[in-house]
């Protein structure tokens, strides 16, 4: 599974999770301006929400960019530091984990699932976290079963779906649960990427003391 670049003793997050999912749909966030603006905290925190509410994560933000910033589509180059596919095409994190196991457990409200919509305190202790920890340990339909049963408020039906349906599990991000839960506190009032953030703060392999980061961009 490999180890964390931050935090060294700590296991590798599943790259197809929520926290790995939401982590980097926010570092996409804090590389972009709109003409030479950067997003503030709350704007950062709704474009999470719109990416929550359904698959088409690209338009949706755009969408909603163009809409905060008084845009016209024809502007979109007023638009700085998005990253693009192969055909130039905008791109931005999809919550593809969050969608998939969505489609199974059926949760009508996942903004107030995740966050807390005053303070964006992501909730770190979240269902789909769990499911994935344990798609990605093991693609054994038997084990999967095992595990999946010892999650409270789950059907039958849901743990067998689960258990046999969701493929792709496989790879790990290059940071772990506990380094991304701190970096996402950070990267939501600050301005900075993650790698930003880790060098500026000498913080690779020792301990993330958000009591001694300077918060900048705050609201």
């Amino acid at each position: 599974m490999g180890k964390c670049s931050i935090y060294t003793d700590e296991y590798r997050a599943p790259k197809k999770c929520a926290t790995s999912e939401i982590f980097n749909l926010l570092n996409d966030l804090n590389n972009i301006s709109i003409n030479n603006e950067k997003l503030s905290s709350d704007q950062k925190i709704n474009l999470i929400k719109v990416a929550l509410t359904g698959n088409k994560c690209v338009s949706k933000i755009r969408n909603e960019i163009f809409k905060e910033f008084n845009i016209d589509k024809s502007d979109e180059h007023q638009i700085n530091g998005e990253r693009i596919d192969a055909s130039g095409q905008p791109l931005y994190t999809p919550l593809e984990s969050i969608y998939m196991i969505n489609k199974i457990l059926g949760y009508k409200d996942l903004i107030n699932l995740f966050i807390d919509d005053k303070t964006f305190r992501f909730n770190k202790d979240n269902i789909f976290d769990k499911i994935a920890k344990i798609l990605h340990s093991t693609q054994i339909i038997e084990k999967r079963l095992e595990k999946l049963e010892k999650i409270k408020d789950l059907s039958k039906k849901q743990i067998e779906k689960l258990a046999k349906e969701m493929t792709g599990f496989s790879q790990t991000h290059s940071l772990s649960f506990k380094a991304m839960h701190e970096l996402i506190d950070i990267m939501i009032v600050e301005n900075k990427n993650q790698m930003q953030i880790i060098f500026d703060k000498g913080i690779m392999g020792e301990k993330i003391e958000l009591s001694k980061s300077k918060y900048l961009g705050k609201d």
